[in-house]
Formats: C-alpha cells, sequence, structure tokens
C-alpha cells in the first residue's frame, strides 16, 4: 500500500493543489494528521529537502509562537508552491545536495542501527534526483520566498528569525537565547534534530560510497542548481 501511496503522490507532485488535498483526505481516512499540509489557514510554511534543518526551523518557530500554524515536513515542493499561489509567507531551507544525502543516508543507517536491523542499501541515483525534483521548479520563483541555508539556520538561527521577521508579520521573538529553545531541543527525545556520535561515525563509509556519484550528470545538475539558488 506504502509503494502505491508513494507512486500515487510522485504522479500528483504537478498538481500541487490536487496532491495537498488528495493528501488531506488520505490521512483523514488513515486518521492521521493533517496540519503538515498547507491551507489558507497557515501563518507560515516551512519547508526543504530532508536533512536540512526542517526539524530545526519548523520547531524554533512554533517554540516561539506555539499558537501559529505551521505547514512543514511533506519534504515535497507542492506546500512551497501551493503556499505561493495563497501569498502564504514561506521559508525554503536548503543544502548541499551532498551533505543533505548523506546526512539523510546515515540517519537511515542510524534508525537501522537503533533497531538492529541490517544496514538498508541506499539508493543514490534516486536521492540525487529527488534533489533536483524538489529544488528545480523553485529556482524561478526565488524571489518570492525566503531562503533559509542549513549552516546559517544551525549556527546564526537568529538572523533567521529576524528575516522571517522582517519579511512577514509574525513579529517573533529576537531573543538570543532563542526562549531556551536550544537547551529544549538537547534535553528531548528527537534524536534526529542534532548530530550525534552513531550518526557520524556511519558518515564515514557513506562518504565514500557517495563519492563515486559526484561525477554524474544528475548530480552535477543538483549541484549546479544548488549554486544557482543560493547566489
Amino acid at each position: 500500500m506504502k509503494t502505491g501511496i508513494k507512486i500515487i503522490k510522485k504522479l500528483l507532485e504537478p498538481f500541487p493543489f490536487i496532491y495537498i488535498k488528495f493528501g488531506i483526505l488520505f490521512n483523514k481516512i488513515i486518521k492521521k494528521k493533517t496540519a503538515r499540509f498547507v491551507s489558507k489557514a497557515t501563518d507560515i510554511t516551512v519547508e526543504g529537502f530532508p536533512r536540512s534543518s526542517n526539524s530545526y526551523l519548523s520547531r524554533l518557530v512554533r517554540h516561539l509562537n506555539p499558537k501559529l500554524q505551521i505547514a512543514t515536513h511533506l519534504h515535497s515542493n507542492v506546500n512551497i508552491l501551493q503556499s505561493l499561489k495563497w501569498n502564504i509567507p514561506t521559508v525554503v531551507l536548503i543544502r548541499n545536495p551532498k551533505d543533505a544525502i548523506v546526512s539523510l543516508a546515515a540517519l537511515s543507517h542510524e534508525i537501522d542501527t537503533r533497531n538492529n536491523n541490517p544496514l538498508r542499501k541506499i539508493d543514490f541515483d534516486k536521492s540525487i534526483r529527488d534533489y533536483i525534483r524538489f529544488y528545480k521548479p523553485l529556482l524561478k520563483s526565488k524571489n518570492k520566498f525566503i531562503t533559509a541555508h542549513f549552516n546559517e539556520v544551525v549556527t546564526n538561527p537568529v538572523a533567521i528569525i529576524k528575516e522571517i521577521n522582517a519579511k512577514t508579520t509574525l513579529n517573533l521573538s529576537e531573543d538570543a537565547n532563542l526562549n531556551g529553545f536550544d537547551d529544549l531541543v538537547k534535553s528531548g527525545t528527537e534524536f534526529h534534530i542534532l548530530p550525534n556520535k552513531i550518526r557520524e561515525s556511519l558518515k564515514s563509509n557513506i562518504k565514500k560510497e557517495f563519492s563515486n556519484y559526484i561525477n554524474s550528470n544528475d548530480y552535477l545538475e543538483a549541484e549546479a542548481l544548488y549554486r544557482a539558488f543560493i547566489s
């Protein structure tokens, strides 16, 4: 069933409104929350390719204002494209494709390790194509949303919050301590948000394997797309 749903979503991705309606309906049927999908009631959309600080920034914004409705974590560009059509404030997160894809693979292997399962085979070709598919349709609209680079989010999140405030009416706290957010994250149970020893130890072999792909046409396209996006 999961494979079938993934195929349907991929087919619907060029049609953001229909994709979102289908996703909401399906989640309601399986009694799953629908808040991740953008709606006209959404206050801000925070979305990016996996491992680009999606969890960190979306949780930070929610921490600074728990009343906000935030569309996030579809890891599809449909939330972004529909948000732009509805003039909803939008933050697009981006990270160097190599680092994002290696980190995603390492998280998958970390989950396998924690569950005492064999390490899954990573389809790097698919990950590279997914990266291109996520960002390529957004490039022509980059002046319509806030671009937040992974490095700045994790090293200087206050700067991102200030940019959000400058370009929206959300008026989030710009306190240098982020209202205690980092301490809250460090004491939490969501291991995927921050770096850890298990994941870092897994990255060495993943990086070696991924080095076989960095001269492929798809990866070169992903890298060029990333450079164009942040220029």
